[in-house]
């Protein structure tokens, strides 16, 4: 199991800037670990890019149902714990 202090042996782990960065060693981006003030973001993110990938496969409904602020609460929680 990974961790952001135990990731797959490609990846390097660095600690700046406040938090826990994962480097992947052939790539020159950088992924760190997400902050409840990256929740906005992230439910943007997840609400379109579900929108948009299953759009046709999924009913149009429930697609368009799907709610930012919603999910930005949601992604607060989880973030929160």
């Amino acid at each position: 199991m990974h961790s952001a202090r135990h990731p797959p042996s490609d990846w390097a782990v660095r600690e700046d800037q406040g938090g826990w960065w994962w480097q992947n060693r052939a790539m020159p981006n950088r992924i760190r670990i997400a902050r409840l003030s990256d929740a906005a973001a992230i439910a943007e993110l997840h609400v379109r890019t579900w929108q948009t990938t299953y759009r046709g496969l999924l009913p149009d409904a429930l697609l368009d149902e799907l709610d930012v602020v919603a999910r930005t609460k949601r992604w607060q929680r989880i973030l929160g714990e």
